[in-house]
Protein backbone atom coordinates (compact mmCIF):
# COMPACT_ATOMS: atom_id res chain seq x y z
CA UNK A 1 0.00 0.00 0.00
CA UNK A 2 3.15 2.22 0.67
CA UNK A 3 3.92 1.86 -2.93
CA UNK A 4 0.28 2.19 -4.23
CA UNK A 5 0.27 5.81 -2.42
CA UNK A 6 3.24 7.34 -3.29
CA UNK A 7 2.59 6.33 -6.72
CA UNK A 8 -0.43 7.96 -6.33
CA UNK A 9 0.96 10.63 -4.83
CA UNK A 10 3.32 11.39 -7.09
CA UNK A 11 0.98 11.46 -9.21
CA UNK A 12 -1.46 14.06 -8.08
CA UNK A 13 0.65 16.08 -6.33
CA UNK A 14 4.37 16.10 -7.63
CA UNK A 15 6.03 14.92 -4.27
CA UNK A 16 6.87 12.51 -1.87
CA UNK A 17 4.27 10.29 -0.09
CA UNK A 18 5.17 9.11 3.36
CA UNK A 19 2.54 7.19 4.74
CA UNK A 20 2.53 6.19 8.37
CA UNK A 21 0.03 3.42 10.21
CA UNK A 22 -3.23 5.44 12.70
CA UNK A 23 -4.35 3.80 15.70
CA UNK A 24 -6.72 6.49 16.85
CA UNK A 25 -8.91 6.55 14.00
CA UNK A 26 -9.14 5.73 10.08
CA UNK A 27 -7.54 8.89 8.62
CA UNK A 28 -6.10 12.37 9.10
CA UNK A 29 -2.93 14.39 7.42
CA UNK A 30 -1.93 18.01 7.82
CA UNK A 31 -1.02 21.00 5.78
CA UNK A 32 2.73 20.54 4.62
CA UNK A 33 5.62 22.78 5.28
CA UNK A 34 7.32 24.22 1.88
CA UNK A 35 9.46 21.49 0.36
CA UNK A 36 8.91 18.85 3.15
CA UNK A 37 7.11 15.72 2.02
CA UNK A 38 3.31 15.00 2.47
CA UNK A 39 2.54 12.67 5.19
CA UNK A 40 -0.43 10.96 5.77
CA UNK A 41 -2.00 8.41 8.92
CA UNK A 42 -4.30 6.15 7.55
CA UNK A 43 -5.39 2.92 9.61
CA UNK A 44 -4.62 -0.87 8.34
CA UNK A 45 -7.93 -2.23 10.08
CA UNK A 46 -9.83 -2.62 7.00
CA UNK A 47 -6.83 -5.78 6.03
CA UNK A 48 -6.39 -6.57 9.52
CA UNK A 49 -10.28 -7.47 10.17
CA UNK A 50 -10.56 -9.35 7.14
CA UNK A 51 -13.32 -6.96 5.55
CA UNK A 52 -14.58 -8.37 2.33
CA UNK A 53 -13.77 -5.25 0.73
CA UNK A 54 -11.07 -3.84 2.63
CA UNK A 55 -8.32 -3.30 0.50
CA UNK A 56 -10.73 -0.47 -1.32
CA UNK A 57 -11.52 1.25 1.56
CA UNK A 58 -8.14 1.33 2.95
CA UNK A 59 -6.96 3.01 -0.89
CA UNK A 60 -10.17 5.54 -0.45
CA UNK A 61 -9.13 6.72 2.58
CA UNK A 62 -5.18 6.98 1.04
CA UNK A 63 -7.23 8.44 -1.90
CA UNK A 64 -9.11 11.00 0.62
CA UNK A 65 -6.26 12.14 2.59
CA UNK A 66 -4.27 13.24 -0.47
CA UNK A 67 -6.96 14.67 -1.83
CA UNK A 68 -7.29 17.41 0.86
CA UNK A 69 -3.60 18.46 -0.50
CA UNK A 70 -5.03 18.68 -3.83
CA UNK A 71 -8.18 20.17 -3.43
CA UNK A 72 -7.75 21.61 -0.21
CA UNK A 73 -4.41 23.01 1.37
CA UNK A 74 -3.35 24.36 -1.41
CA UNK A 75 -5.99 26.39 -2.63
CA UNK A 76 -5.89 30.36 -2.07
CA UNK A 77 -8.49 31.66 0.43
CA UNK A 78 -8.43 28.41 2.07
CA UNK A 79 -7.00 29.20 5.46
CA UNK A 80 -9.09 32.95 5.44
CA UNK A 81 -12.06 30.26 5.14
CA UNK A 82 -11.26 28.21 7.51
CA UNK A 83 -10.74 30.29 10.23
CA UNK A 84 -13.99 32.17 9.72
CA UNK A 85 -16.10 29.05 9.45
CA UNK A 86 -14.80 27.72 12.99
CA UNK A 87 -15.56 31.21 14.54
CA UNK A 88 -18.69 31.06 12.99
CA UNK A 89 -19.27 26.82 14.45
CA UNK A 90 -19.58 26.21 10.64
CA UNK A 91 -16.29 23.90 11.20
CA UNK A 92 -18.37 20.35 11.14
CA UNK A 93 -20.41 21.28 8.30
CA UNK A 94 -17.52 22.88 5.87
CA UNK A 95 -16.09 20.03 6.41
CA UNK A 96 -18.69 17.20 5.21
CA UNK A 97 -19.00 19.58 2.07
CA UNK A 98 -15.09 19.57 1.62
CA UNK A 99 -14.99 15.91 1.98
CA UNK A 100 -17.69 15.61 -0.65
CA UNK A 101 -15.99 18.00 -2.88
CA UNK A 102 -12.92 16.61 -2.99
CA UNK A 103 -14.35 13.22 -3.72
CA UNK A 104 -16.31 14.51 -6.54
CA UNK A 105 -13.26 15.75 -7.86
CA UNK A 106 -10.96 12.57 -7.45
CA UNK A 107 -14.10 10.50 -9.06
CA UNK A 108 -13.80 12.60 -12.15
CA UNK A 109 -10.09 11.61 -12.67
CA UNK A 110 -10.92 7.67 -12.45
CA UNK A 111 -13.72 5.62 -12.48
CA UNK A 112 -12.42 3.40 -10.35
CA UNK A 113 -11.55 5.92 -7.29
CA UNK A 114 -15.67 6.24 -7.64
CA UNK A 115 -15.55 2.77 -6.68
CA UNK A 116 -13.62 2.91 -3.77
CA UNK A 117 -15.26 5.78 -2.58
CA UNK A 118 -18.30 4.11 -2.16
CA UNK A 119 -17.16 1.09 -0.55
CA UNK A 120 -16.10 3.45 1.79
CA UNK A 121 -19.17 5.70 2.16
CA UNK A 122 -21.11 2.24 2.77
CA UNK A 123 -18.97 0.38 5.34
CA UNK A 124 -19.88 2.66 8.23
CA UNK A 125 -23.05 1.12 7.86
CA UNK A 126 -23.75 -2.86 7.55
CA UNK A 127 -27.20 -2.24 6.26
CA UNK A 128 -28.41 -5.68 7.69
CA UNK A 129 -31.42 -6.19 9.42
CA UNK A 130 -30.88 -7.33 13.27
CA UNK A 131 -33.47 -8.63 15.37
CA UNK A 132 -34.60 -7.24 19.08
CA UNK A 133 -37.24 -7.77 21.80
CA UNK A 134 -40.37 -5.84 20.86
CA UNK A 135 -40.03 -5.01 25.00
CA UNK A 136 -36.86 -3.07 24.14
CA UNK A 137 -38.13 -1.38 20.85
CA UNK A 138 -41.36 -0.18 22.98
CA UNK A 139 -38.96 1.29 26.04
CA UNK A 140 -37.05 3.52 23.32
CA UNK A 141 -39.92 5.05 21.89
CA UNK A 142 -41.41 5.65 24.68
CA UNK A 143 -44.72 3.32 24.00
CA UNK A 144 -46.93 0.36 25.56
CA UNK A 145 -45.79 -3.04 23.55
CA UNK A 146 -49.30 -3.38 21.92
CA UNK A 147 -49.34 -0.11 20.83
CA UNK A 148 -45.71 -0.81 18.96
CA UNK A 149 -47.04 -3.79 17.48
CA UNK A 150 -50.48 -2.01 16.18
CA UNK A 151 -48.26 0.70 15.03
CA UNK A 152 -45.98 -1.93 12.99
CA UNK A 153 -48.48 -3.66 11.35
CA UNK A 154 -50.01 -0.35 10.22
CA UNK A 155 -46.49 0.79 8.88
CA UNK A 156 -47.19 3.83 11.08
CA UNK A 157 -43.23 2.81 12.75
CA UNK A 158 -40.86 1.43 10.67
CA UNK A 159 -39.73 -2.42 11.77
CA UNK A 160 -40.76 -5.89 10.56
CA UNK A 161 -43.02 -8.69 12.99
CA UNK A 162 -41.08 -11.69 13.82
CA UNK A 163 -42.07 -14.50 15.98
CA UNK A 164 -40.40 -15.00 19.12
CA UNK A 165 -37.23 -16.94 19.20
CA UNK A 166 -37.11 -20.78 20.49
CA UNK A 167 -37.82 -20.88 24.06
CA UNK A 168 -39.55 -17.28 24.23
CA UNK A 169 -42.59 -15.59 24.50
CA UNK A 170 -41.88 -11.91 23.31
CA UNK A 171 -41.99 -10.81 19.82
CA UNK A 172 -38.84 -9.90 18.12
CA UNK A 173 -39.17 -6.67 15.70
CA UNK A 174 -36.28 -6.75 12.85
CA UNK A 175 -34.72 -3.26 12.05
CA UNK A 176 -32.48 -1.88 9.26
CA UNK A 177 -29.61 1.13 10.20
CA UNK A 178 -32.19 3.03 7.51
CA UNK A 179 -35.34 2.70 10.10
CA UNK A 180 -33.23 4.74 12.69
CA UNK A 181 -33.57 7.73 10.10
CA UNK A 182 -37.79 7.09 10.40
CA UNK A 183 -37.83 7.42 13.87
CA UNK A 184 -39.00 10.89 15.07
CA UNK A 185 -36.53 12.47 17.37
CA UNK A 186 -34.29 9.89 17.67
CA UNK A 187 -31.24 10.96 15.90
CA UNK A 188 -29.70 14.90 15.45
CA UNK A 189 -30.51 15.82 12.06
CA UNK A 190 -27.05 16.58 11.37
CA UNK A 191 -26.49 12.66 12.12
CA UNK A 192 -29.02 11.89 9.79
CA UNK A 193 -27.99 14.70 7.34
CA UNK A 194 -24.37 13.07 7.14
CA UNK A 195 -26.21 9.63 6.78
CA UNK A 196 -27.73 10.31 3.68
CA UNK A 197 -25.54 13.18 1.79
CA UNK A 198 -22.23 10.79 2.38
CA UNK A 199 -23.39 7.50 3.24
CA UNK A 200 -26.34 6.89 0.30
CA UNK A 201 -29.12 6.28 2.47
CA UNK A 202 -32.46 8.03 0.77
CA UNK A 203 -33.57 11.76 2.67
CA UNK A 204 -37.10 10.64 1.56
CA UNK A 205 -37.17 8.30 4.49
CA UNK A 206 -36.03 10.43 6.95
CA UNK A 207 -38.60 11.50 9.80
CA UNK A 208 -37.30 14.98 9.40
CA UNK A 209 -37.96 16.16 6.27
CA UNK A 210 -35.31 19.24 6.42
CA UNK A 211 -32.97 16.51 5.58
CA UNK A 212 -34.22 16.19 2.05
CA UNK A 213 -34.72 19.74 2.02
CA UNK A 214 -31.02 20.50 2.89
CA UNK A 215 -29.64 18.01 0.07
CA UNK A 216 -31.50 19.35 -2.40
CA UNK A 217 -29.85 22.68 -1.79
CA UNK A 218 -26.20 21.62 -2.43
CA UNK A 219 -25.68 22.23 -6.46
CA UNK A 220 -24.71 19.54 -9.15
CA UNK A 221 -21.40 21.40 -9.42
CA UNK A 222 -20.36 21.32 -5.66
CA UNK A 223 -17.08 20.50 -7.06
CA UNK A 224 -16.49 23.16 -9.06
CA UNK A 225 -17.19 25.69 -5.81
CA UNK A 226 -14.31 27.70 -4.05
CA UNK A 227 -13.87 27.36 -0.54
CA UNK A 228 -15.51 30.86 -0.55
CA UNK A 229 -18.54 29.97 -2.24
CA UNK A 230 -18.69 26.94 0.40
CA UNK A 231 -18.72 29.17 3.04
CA UNK A 232 -22.30 30.35 2.23
CA UNK A 233 -24.06 27.06 1.25
CA UNK A 234 -22.63 25.88 4.44
CA UNK A 235 -23.88 28.44 6.28
CA UNK A 236 -27.39 27.89 4.59
CA UNK A 237 -27.30 24.38 6.02
CA UNK A 238 -26.27 24.74 8.80
CA UNK A 239 -29.38 26.90 9.56
CA UNK A 240 -31.94 25.15 8.41
CA UNK A 241 -31.18 21.88 10.03
CA UNK A 242 -29.29 23.50 13.08
CA UNK A 243 -26.15 22.49 12.38
CA UNK A 244 -23.92 24.70 14.58
CA UNK A 245 -22.19 24.30 18.18
CA UNK A 246 -24.60 22.08 19.64
CA UNK A 247 -23.71 18.94 17.56
CA UNK A 248 -21.59 17.79 20.39
CA UNK A 249 -24.00 17.95 22.74
CA UNK A 250 -26.71 16.08 20.64
CA UNK A 251 -23.99 13.43 19.98
CA UNK A 252 -23.65 13.41 23.57
CA UNK A 253 -27.43 12.47 23.82
CA UNK A 254 -27.79 10.19 21.25
CA UNK A 255 -24.68 8.22 22.59
CA UNK A 256 -26.64 7.93 25.83
CA UNK A 257 -29.52 6.46 24.10
CA UNK A 258 -27.33 3.79 22.68
CA UNK A 259 -25.94 3.38 26.00
CA UNK A 260 -29.68 3.07 27.72
CA UNK A 261 -30.85 0.58 24.43
CA UNK A 262 -27.92 -1.82 23.39
CA UNK A 263 -30.21 -4.07 22.28
CA UNK A 264 -32.33 -2.02 19.82
CA UNK A 265 -29.39 0.94 18.99
CA UNK A 266 -26.31 -1.35 19.72
CA UNK A 267 -25.35 -1.68 15.40
CA UNK A 268 -26.23 2.64 15.10
CA UNK A 269 -23.51 3.20 17.68
CA UNK A 270 -21.03 1.03 15.85
CA UNK A 271 -21.80 2.97 12.94
CA UNK A 272 -21.59 6.48 14.55
CA UNK A 273 -18.48 5.28 15.42
CA UNK A 274 -17.30 4.67 11.92
CA UNK A 275 -18.15 8.19 10.96
CA UNK A 276 -16.10 9.34 14.30
CA UNK A 277 -13.44 7.39 12.69
CA UNK A 278 -13.62 8.50 9.21
CA UNK A 279 -13.63 12.55 10.83
CA UNK A 280 -16.88 12.64 9.65
CA UNK A 281 -18.19 13.84 13.06
CA UNK A 282 -16.43 15.13 16.91
CA UNK A 283 -15.49 12.72 18.50
CA UNK A 284 -17.78 11.07 21.28
CA UNK A 285 -16.36 8.56 23.62
CA UNK A 286 -16.02 5.25 22.12
CA UNK A 287 -15.00 1.67 23.67
CA UNK A 288 -13.98 -0.36 20.71
CA UNK A 289 -12.23 2.01 17.99
CA UNK A 290 -11.11 -1.12 15.77
CA UNK A 291 -14.60 -2.75 15.08
CA UNK A 292 -15.54 -2.26 11.10
CA UNK A 293 -19.14 -2.77 10.02
CA UNK A 294 -20.09 -4.91 7.37
CA UNK A 295 -22.61 -7.42 6.09
CA UNK A 296 -21.65 -10.77 7.08
CA UNK A 297 -21.41 -13.05 3.86
CA UNK A 298 -21.78 -16.68 3.72
CA UNK A 299 -18.12 -18.67 4.26
CA UNK A 300 -18.76 -19.61 0.62
CA UNK A 301 -18.86 -16.26 -0.14
CA UNK A 302 -16.01 -14.80 1.87
CA UNK A 303 -12.98 -14.20 -0.82
CA UNK A 304 -10.61 -12.12 1.03
CA UNK A 305 -8.65 -9.12 -1.09
CA UNK A 306 -4.94 -9.73 -1.51
CA UNK A 307 -3.31 -6.96 0.10
CA UNK A 308 -0.87 -4.68 -1.74
CA UNK A 309 2.36 -6.33 -0.32
CA UNK A 310 5.65 -3.87 -0.83
CA UNK A 311 8.29 -5.06 0.83
CA UNK A 312 9.73 -2.99 4.00
CA UNK A 313 5.90 -1.45 3.87
CA UNK A 314 4.68 -0.42 7.39
CA UNK A 315 2.40 -2.36 7.05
Amino acid sequence: MNAWAEEIGAELLGRHVVIHNYRQGLGRTRVRRDNAPVEIEVSDTPLTSLHPHGNQILQALVLHELGHHVCDFGEPGFRTVDKRSRREGLAAMMNILMDERLERQLRSRRPEWGAYFDRLGAYAFARNEHNVPIGAYARLIEREVSEVEGAIRRGDIPGRLLQPDAGESEMRVALRDSDMLRIPGLLPTHVAFMMCFRCGFDPQSCADPRVAEAINLVPRNLKELSHAKLLPLARELANLIGARENLTQELTLLQQKVQDNPDVLGQLGEGIDRLVECNQLPGWERKDASKIRMTPPSRAQIKREVPLHVPGARF
